[in-house]
C-alpha cells in the first residue's frame, strides 16, 4: 500500500450535502493521533483491548509481545477465544465513534477503547477474527493512510497469519510498527523489553483480579497469558491477613434514579506481622502487596466499575497527605456503570473524581480505617529494663555470715572476686535516634518517616513555622527530640495536622 507522508497528506476537500451546505471532513491522520493521545500507557491500552474479551464472553486470553529484533518490528498481539465478530460488527467495531450497545454489565463505555488503544501504542493495527464455524475476518487503519478514511483490507502477510491465528472462534488485535515506550520501565538489572513483559502482566493482575479470581458477578474465570505465563491475581486485599471491615452501601440520585456505592475499607498487615508469617521471604511479600512500587502511595481508595479496577491509591480531595503510618488503609469502593457522569470517567477509564457529596459519606468510614493503620505502627516501646544484679558475696567476717572456711590454699585473698560472680547483662538494644530535615511542601506540617532497618527521620515543612523554630531548638538534646515525636504522635491520632493544612490553603 503507498503511505502518504503526514506532512504532506493532502486536505479532504469541502463537499456539498442535499441541504446546499458545506460539509468539512476531518484529517484522518490528525484523527488518529488526536484520538491517540487520550493518555494511555502500554498497560492501559492492553487493559482497555482486555475489556472488550471479556464482553465478548472470552475465557482465555494470551497476549504476545514480538522480540524487537525478530524481522518485524515492534508488534504485540491480544487474542482471545471469545464469540468473535460478524462482518457488520468489524465494520463498527474499527468505525469511529461507531454505534455500541452497552449493557448494564458491560466494561465498554464510549465505543473507542479498540481505536484509542491501538492508536496510542501503534500506527497501524488490524483486527482478526471469527465466529463459531466460519470463515476469517479481517480489517484494519493505518494511521499513514487515512485521508479518505479508507480501511486497510490488504491481505495478510505469512506472519501474520501465524501470530495473529483467531483458532476455531475469537478475535485477534495485532499492533504493528508501535511506538516507543515513553519511559522505560524501572527494574534493575532487567532488560528493558523483559520489564515491559513484567510490568504488563502485574498490571492486568491487580486490574482484572476478580475476573481471574472467579469473583465477577455473573463472569466466568478469567485466565490471562503473557508471553506463556498465566497472570498472577493480586487484589488490594489478597494478602491473607487483611483485615476487612463491615461493609457500607450508599445511595447516591442520579438523573435516572438512585445508585448503591459499596464502601469496604481493609487493614493490611504490618512489616512485623509479614515478618512473623513469611519468614526471610516477608519483603517479597511486603513488594507484592505495594505493588513494586512505594508501598505508601497504593493507601488510598480502590474503585471498581462492574468489577473492573479503574483507579487506585490516594485520598482524592479528602485528606492532602498520604502519612506513612496510614500507609495500610485501603478502603474498596464499588461503582455503578449509571454513575459515570458523577464520577466523571474519561475515555480511557483511567481517571475518576470523587464527587464531593460522597466524599463527606466516606471520609468518616475511611477515617477508621486510617486511625487502625495508626495504631497498628503506635509509639515505639521503650528498652525494657535491665534484669536486677545480685549483691556480691559477703567477704571474710563480712555481716550476716560465717567466715568461710580455709581451702588447701588458704584463705582467698581479702577484695578478691566472689565464689559464684553473676553474669553480666546485655544492654537494652538502642532506641534509632530521630533526624530532624526541614522540607518544602503544602501537603503536610510534619511527617514521620520509618525505614526498614528502624531508622526515623522526622520531615518538617513551612507550613508550621512554630514546629519548625521547636524542632531546631531541640535537636541535640535526644530525650527533648523522643517527646516531641512522641507528642506529634498523639496529634496525629486526633488529626489535628489537617487543620493547619486547611487553614494555609484557605490563606
Amino acid at each position: 500500500m503507498t503511505t502518504t507522508p503526514p506532512d504532506s497528506a493532502p486536505e479532504p476537500e469541502p463537499s456539498s450535502t442535499p441541504s446546499g451546505r458545506r460539509r468539512l471532513l476531518p484529517g484522518g491522520t490528525r484523527l488518529a493521533e488526536i484520538l491517540g493521545a487520550a493518555g494511555h500507557t502500554l498497560v492501559s491500552a492492553v487493559a482497555d483491548l482486555i475489556d472488550n474479551s471479556i464482553s465478548a464472553q472470552a475465557t482465555e486470553i494470551h497476549i504476545t509481545f514480538g522480540q524487537p529484533n525478530g524481522g518485524h518490528g515492534r508488534w504485540m498481539t491480544i487474542r482471545d477465544n471469545g464469540v468473535g465478530m460478524s462482518a457488520e460488527e468489524l465494520d463498527e467495531a474499527l468505525r469511529i465513534g461507531g454505534a455500541a450497545d452497552y449493557g448494564p454489565r458491560s466494561l465498554g463505555k464510549f465505543g473507542f477503547g479498540l481505536k484509542g488503544a491501538s492508536w496510542s501504542q501503534a500506527r497501524r493495527f488490524k483486527v482478526i477474527t471469527r465466529q463459531a464455524g466460519g470463515s476469517i475476518r479481517h480489517l484494519g487503519w493505518d494511521s499513514d493512510d487515512m485521508a479518505n478514511f479508507e480501511v486497510d483490507e490488504t491481505p495478510l502477510d505469512a506472519w501474520e497469519r501465524e501470530v495473529a491465528d483467531p483458532k476455531e472462534r475469537g478475535t485477534v488485535v495485532l499492533w504493528k510498527d508501535m511506538k516507543a515506550p515513553m519511559v522505560a520501565p524501572a527494574a534493575r538489572g532487567v532488560p528493558p523489553f523483559v520489564a515491559e513483559i513484567q510490568d504488563l502482566s502485574r498490571h492486568l493482575g491487580l486490574v482484572f483480579h476478580r475476573f481471574l479470581d472467579g469473583d465477577a458477578r455473573g463472569r466466568p474465570p478469567l485466565k490471562i497469558w503473557v508471553q506463556g505465563t498465566e497472570v498472577e491475581s493480586n487484589g488490594p486485599a489478597s494478602h491473607p491477613l487483611t483485615e476487612h471491615y463491615d461493609a457500607k452501601t450508599l445511595k447516591v440520585e442520579h438523573p435516572g434514579g438512585t445508585a448503591e456505592v459499596r464502601v469496604e475499607p481493609i487493614l493490611l498487615p504490618h512489616e512485623d506481622e509479614l515478618r512473623d508469617y513469611h519468614g526471610e521471604g516477608w519483603q517479597a511479600a511486603a513488594d507484592k502487596i505495594g505493588y513494586w512500587g512505594k508501598r505508601n502511595e497504593t493507601q488510598g481508595l480502590f474503585l471498581y466499575r462492574n468489577d473492573r479496577l479503574i483507579r487506585w491509591g490516594g485520598w482524592h480531595d479528602m485528606w492532602a497527605t498520604m502519612d506513612e503510618k496510614r500507609k495500610l488503609a485501603r478502603v474498596i469502593l464499588d461503582i455503578p456503570p449509571a454513575l459515570d457522569e458523577a464520577f466523571n470517567i474519561d475515555i480511557s477509564k483511567q481517571r475518576v473524581q470523587l464527587p464531593a457529596f460522597l466524599q463527606k459519606q466516606i471520609k468518616p468510614l475511611a477515617e477508621t480505617v486510617r486511625k487502625a493503620s495508626l495504631a497498628k505502627f503506635g509509639r515505639r516501646p521503650a528498652p525494657p529494663p535491665a534484669p536486677p544484679v545480685p549483691p556480691a558475696a559477703p567477704g571474710p567476717g563480712g555481716p550476716g555470715g560465717p567466715a568461710p572456711s580455709p581451702g588447701p590454699g588458704g584463705p582467698p585473698p581479702s577484695g578478691g572476686p566472689s565464689p559464684n560472680p553473676s553474669p553480666p547483662s546485655a544492654p537494652p538494644p538502642p532506641t534509632p535516634q530521630v533526624v530532624f530535615r526541614r522540607v518544602t511542601s503544602t501537603k503536610f506540617a510534619w511527617q514521620l518517616v520509618e525505614g526498614l532497618t528502624g531508622e526515623r527521620t522526622l520531615q518538617v515543612s513551612g507550613l508550621s513555622p512554630a514546629l519548625g523554630e521547636l524542632a531546631d531548638a531541640v535537636a541535640s538534646d535526644p530525650v527533648a527530640r523522643e517527646a516531641l515525636v512522641a507528642f506529634l504522635e498523639d496529634l496525629d491520632r486526633v488529626d489535628a495536622q489537617q487543620a493547619l493544612i486547611d487553614d494555609a490553603a484557605g490563606a
